[in-house]
């Protein structure tokens, strides 16, 4: 993969850390994470994820966007209020980054259905306070699942690596 000149550009700051340089960068393009919930949590995880240049990121969340949202869910504005959080927090992400393959699936992680949300190549990217609100149960689901795959699991925000 050759970066392009808008790439070189946008990533310039990470292209110039030692820890992650051209390489590391052509790897995050070409990454795929998977985001259960757009919240409070969430949100900033998706912006932060989608500027830094990772390739595709599927985001998992069968809510929708209420004013009450708004001052801790960074993606959201006043006139979201109603829309789906997936879809909006996925065409904000893209928004923010074009390089991003976004894809929002509006539906609730549960036992049942994990197998089928999660499949294919991902890094997990967890959030347990947004699993505890569907089920508490789905927090050990979701991390077997990453650890299934080989990716690292996350726990409140930090990563297990």
């Amino acid at each position: 993969m050759t970066l392009s000149d808008a790439q070189l550009d946008r990533y310039a700051r990470h292209i110039v850390l030692r820890e992650i340089g051209g390489e590391g960068q052509k790897k995050l393009l070409s990454s795929h994470v998977t985001v259960i919930g757009a919240g409070g949590i969430g949100s900033p995880v998706i912006q932060y994820l989608a500027a830094s240049g990772v390739g595709r990121m599927t985001i998992i969340d069968d809510d929708v966007v209420t004013l009450s949202n708004l001052q801790r869910q960074t993606l959201f504005a006043t006139a979201d209020e109603g829309a789906p959080k997936a879809e909006r927090a996925a065409a904000v992400a893209v928004a923010l980054n074009p390089d991003l393959e976004a894809r929002a699936l509006r539906e609730r992680i549960t036992a049942d259905n994990a197998d089928e949300l999660l499949a294919g190549p991902r890094a997990g990217v967890h959030h347990a306070a947004a699993l505890v609100h569907q089920a508490p149960q789905l927090e050990d689901l979701v991390h077997r699942e990453a650890i299934d795959v080989a990716a690292p699991p996350c726990h409140r925000g930090r990563a297990d690596v």
